[in-house]
């Protein structure tokens, strides 16, 4: 409705002619005074847009812009069939179609902004492509300012062993968009190499927590819980497992205190004892005596076998020492009950009948 009144009165205005502009005092030399211009008429989003396509040359480029998508999908489709007709390996005839796809699409691209290049503001244009590239590349932009924070910060370099998230692995290389790591872990059983290759992207460094393994100390506090019975001399057991430990870590105490004095030049480093000890603690089950130790960080799993080989040949030849592990004991009611197990000593046979299975921890 506005529109049509704003048009009725724009008809009548010119139906009219100019406005006479009335003459100023004589001899006043001033120029004759300018009518303020007319407010423009008020168009609707709609008008304004059938306004704009109706233009011959916008018309003439939204007709060559939908042509050139459809003439793409239409020569991508022919010749995809056609090239992939005599290709036998599903891999390749799936990469040849992908590279078709590709270059129609390409080549649709520069059509249409060829087309639309003198149709609209070069200042316009430009606008519109940066917002569309900082969009489509927000990711690949974020992974170049990771790689920037990565070679000037340090925070690992090719030979750590990082871990991001729940991802652990050793760096093998790092390029501009992505980390490559040899996966450490995941189903292999303690820190040691899967053979798969991960490609991280570098924008983690901005996103998660990155622990390394190695960057200035490349040792790690590694423990082994070693549980014997109630029954056993724990303290024998302890003696025996504090002096293993001590003949195995003899060799890297004096190169750990050296890593260490190096770190607190650049950290507060607070480690007072870098000797390996035995702690002890009481489960339901039995005296938990937990091996505490620094080892490699490559070492871990070879040092933790070769420490449970000790334990065993150890533990064998001490007949009052036993390892505590669950087992099963059933008692019978033929006859007294026997005190073990039972609350309140023996009972008589009128008291206790039947049978009874009981589930533990023991060394028996």
């Amino acid at each position: 409705m506005n529109l049509v009144l704003a048009c009725a009165m724009r008809a009548v205005a010119l139906a009219q002619g100019p406005v006479p502009v009335p003459a100023g005092p004589a001899g006043a030399g001033d120029a004759p005074a300018v009518p303020p211009p007319a407010p423009p008429a008020p168009e609707g989003t709609f008008t304004a847009v059938w306004t704009w396509a109706a233009d011959p040359n916008h018309a003439v480029a939204l007709a060559i812009t939908a042509g050139a998508i459809l003439v793409a999908i239409l020569v991508a489709t022919v010749v995809a069939r056609r090239v992939t007709r005599s290709i036998s390996d599903e891999v390749r005839r799936h990469k040849a179609r992908r590279a078709i796809a590709y270059i129609a699409q390409f080549l649709a691209l520069l059509v249409i902004a060829l087309v639309w290049a003198g149709q609209l503001n070069w200042q316009l244009w430009f606008g519109l492509v940066s917002v569309g590239l900082a969009l489509a590349l927000q990711r690949a932009i974020l992974c170049l300012a990771g790689w920037f924070l990565i070679t000037l910060r340090h925070p690992f370099e090719v030979g750590d062993r990082i871990q991001v998230g729940t991802l652990i692995g050793d760096v093998i290389d790092v390029r501009l968009f992505h980390t490559y790591l040899l996966e450490v872990g995941n189903w292999v059983d303690a820190d040691q190499s899967t053979g798969r290759v991960v490609h991280m992207p570098n924008s983690v460094v901005f996103t998660q927590p990155v622990m390394n393994y190695t960057q200035g100390f490349p040792y790690i506090w590694n423990e082994i819980p070693i549980l014997v019975t109630f029954e056993s001399d724990w303290r024998r057991a302890k003696a025996l497992l504090e002096a293993m430990i001590q003949d195995e870590s003899r060799d890297i105490t004096q190169e750990v205190a050296r890593f260490i004095s190096r770190m607190k030049r650049d950290y507060p480093i607070r480690y007072q004892n870098l000797t390996p000890i035995v702690y002890t603690s009481v489960r339901d089950s039995g005296v938990l005596l937990t091996i505490r130790y620094l080892t490699h960080v490559r070492d871990r799993r070879q040092t933790a076998a070769e420490l449970c080989e000790l334990i065993l040949d150890a533990f064998a030849r001490e007949p009052q020492v036993t390892f505590a592990y669950p087992t099963y004991r059933m008692f019978r009611g033929t006859g007294l009950a026997p005190a073990a197990g039972r609350p309140g000593g023996a009972a008589s046979a009128d008291a206790w009948s039947g049978e009874d299975e009981e589930e533990g921890d023991d060394g028996l």
